[in-house]
């Protein structure tokens, strides 16, 4: 794990030093190319929404369940 680390060190210097190292610049407004355009991703408000449906709709049973067709 170090040697990856001092690896990747090495490469950032070598780009720095190069005036190659490059940043991404995040831009206000609507983002239409990625999946969250809408900005649910990072909505408290939502997570906390969810949260109180998963209370109120309590289910046994989470996740998949096997087809009741494989056990004859």
């Amino acid at each position: 794990m170090a040697k990856a680390h001092a690896d990747w060190e090495a490469r950032l210097s070598h780009w720095e030093s190069h005036d190659q190292r490059r940043s991404l610049q995040v831009s206000e407004g609507v983002d239409f190319y990625s999946n969250d355009y809408l900005g649910l991703a990072r909505s408290t408000e939502l997570q906390e929404r969810i949260r109180q449906v998963e209370e109120d709709f309590a289910h046994p049973a989470h996740g998949a369940t096997g087809s009741r067709l494989l056990s004859g």
